[in-house]
This record gives structure tokens, C-alpha cells and sequence, in this order.
């Protein structure tokens, strides 16, 4: 277990932080050391836990059923990137949830990095 403690984690990060980079890296160290006791491994779980602790409103855990769903996953990257559209946070939620089921929990987060980043293109002339 990472010695750490939140806020060790959030002097580190030094939160409030607007780097999508920061939040993702927050996320997984805090993943490691406190948020994995409430289920096994789940990259989407782990933000979407982040952000209900936060909000003070942890009330879901994850089952066997799939946690979170790709609706919800969605909801919490439009949460942290709010200029990404529905469409397209359906699309990385559902990329992130596949990456998770299988294993390949380096890609998970990639798309997620990805999802924070998201901006939109501008119209070709």
C-alpha cells in the first residue's frame, strides 16, 4: 500500500488542479491506496468514486453486474471535460469499459487521459 495520504496525494498533485494530467494521476494513486478496497480493479470505477466522494455523495459500489455503466461513466468524463458532447463521452465510457473487462487496464486509462483532453475541432472551410 502507497504510504500516502490524500492529502499527501493532494500536496502533491497541489490541488485545486486544472491539468487534466494532475487529475488522472490523482485518480490512479488514489485508486491504489483507497478506493480499490471498495472492488476489484475498474479504471471507470475509479473516477466515477473519485468524484462522488468529493461531492460527498459515495453511494454506489461496484458489482458484478458491471460498474459503472457506460451512461454513467459518460456522465463523469462530461463532469470533468465539460466541453466533451454526449456522443463522444458514450464513445470513450464504452472504449474505457472494454479496455477494463479485458484486462488492459494501461489502455483504460489512456482513453481516459484522452477523454480529458478532448477538445473540439474546428469546421473545415
Amino acid at each position: 500500500m502507497n504510504s500516502l495520504t490524500v492529502a499527501g496525494l493532494r500536496n502533491k498533485y497541489k490541488f485545486p488542479s486544472s491539468s487534466p494530467v494532475d487529475w488522472l494521476d490523482f485518480i490512479k494513486d488514489l485508486w491504489k491506496m483507497v478506493l480499490q478496497p471498495l472492488c476489484s480493479y475498474c479504471v471507470g470505477g475509479a473516477l466515477v468514486i473519485e468524484q462522488q466522494r468529493r461531492r460527498g455523495t459515495l453511494v454506489r459500489r461496484c458489482s458484478a453486474h458491471g460498474f459503472p455503466t457506460v451512461r454513467v461513466l459518460a456522465s463523469a468524463l462530461m463532469f470533468q471535460n465539460s466541453r466533451l458532447p454526449r456522443q463522444e463521452a458514450a464513445t470513450f465510457a464504452e472504449a474505457i469499459i472494454w479496455y477494463n473487462d479485458h484486462g488492459r487496464f494501461a489502455q483504460a486509462w489512456q482513453v481516459m487521459e484522452e477523454a480529458f483532453k478532448w477538445e473540439p475541432q474546428p469546421e473545415p472551410v
